[in-house]
């Protein structure tokens, strides 16, 4: 799922004085750049959601065709009785608008493509995400100090209409600052699950002890911050969903990947074994070898039984925790993002 952050916001207003020249000039440029606020949350939302790919790309083609009519549109307004304050932090705010869109966004969904390759890059693709909302927000703010500096001047009172637009972006931008602690909380740990059977792989018995030891300290970190966490909105349900995986991979590298770990210890004292026995002279001292040679074979035999039940127990109990996830997750931000 995507970040999605934008600022978006409407203002009405109402005349104090008996000119209405200025607040026609204000509806004037509202109502051009209006549409533009409308179709920038539903493409934010559609990110949020995390529709089809090509969706999305469809309704951030559209925007940006959006966003240069309205730009062109106020751009071509002449000032207000000399006065271009208003029109200027507008255009400005529909040029970032338009470029954030155009090379952020982009930028930020190719990112997204590799994002889950590390913990790191996950950190970078979400910094991205915030660097966006610093460029956006300084540029609304500076529209919106221009907007109230020109309804001081002529006499108009504005009203905030923050139930609608506003609100949702606020709380669109709370929604997302909650789950992407809670996300990366338990991406931490997934990523160290994979780096560990990737030592399972390479069959290297003290790189899976060094893995699944990390992994465990991890578990029991990312726990106990998903405890000082707490709900959103009284919405358990994505730090619980978040918290069963971390406990699974905290049951899963203490206590049930050590019949893995002793397996190839066993493969590698039978390497070892079978050097000395190619190289031993003495029949009682090969009769020792032998001995615990056959011994190892018989208890790698009866591992090698157990082991493949053990991965599909495993592999069964990560799928169904890992689907909780995204199902809650999908939920979750469905929920609060409507």
């Amino acid at each position: 799922m995507l970040r999605i952050l934008v600022l978006l916001f409407f203002i009405s207003a109402a005349a104090l004085g008996q000119d209405g020249q200025p607040l026609a000039y204000l509806e004037e440029i509202n109502d051009a750049y209006e549409p533009v606020l409308k179709q920038q949350w539903e493409f934010a939302r559609a990110l949020a959601q995390g529709q089809p790919a090509d969706l999305i790309d469809k309704q951030r083609t559209s925007l940006l065709g959006e966003i240069r009519e309205a730009r062109n549109e106020i751009r071509r307004m002449p000032p207000h009785r000399g006065n271009s304050a208003l029109r200027d932090s507008v255009v400005r705010f529909l040029d970032i608008s338009y470029d954030v869109v155009r090379e952020d966004y982009a930028r930020i969904v190719d990112m997204e493509r590799i994002s889950r390759d590390s913990y790191d890059k996950m950190e970078t693709y979400l910094r991205a995400q915030e660097e966006a909302y610093v460029r956006m927000s300084a540029a609304a703010r500076a529209m919106k100090k221009s907007e109230e500096e020109f309804a001081k001047k002529f006499g108009i009172r504005l009203v905030n209409s923050d139930d609608k637009f506003a609100q949702k972006l606020k709380e669109l931008n709370d929604t997302f600052g909650y789950y992407n602690r809670i996300y990366l909380t338990f991406f931490n740990a997934y990523q160290q699950e994979l780096q560990m059977f990737r030592a399972v792989e390479k069959q290297e018995a003290d790189a899976i002890n060094a893995e699944r030891r990390t992994l465990e300290a991890m578990a029991q970190t990312g726990l106990e911050s998903l405890e000082r966490a707490g709900a959103y909105k009284g919405d358990r349900t994505l730090k619980s969903a978040a918290a069963e995986n971390l406990r699974f991979y905290q049951d899963e590298a203490s206590v049930r990947l050590q019949p893995m770990v002793d397996y190839y210890l066993s493969l590698k004292e039978l390497k070892t074994l079978k050097g000395k026995l190619d190289s031993e002279s003495s029949a009682d001292q090969r009769k020792i070898l032998t001995d615990r040679y056959n011994e190892l074979v018989r208890g790698i035999n009866d591992s090698a039984r157990n082991l493949d039940e053990l991965s599909e127990q495993l592999n069964d109990e990560r799928a169904m925790h890992l689907d909780k996830w995204n199902r809650v997750s999908e939920s979750f931000l469905r929920k609060f993002i409507e």
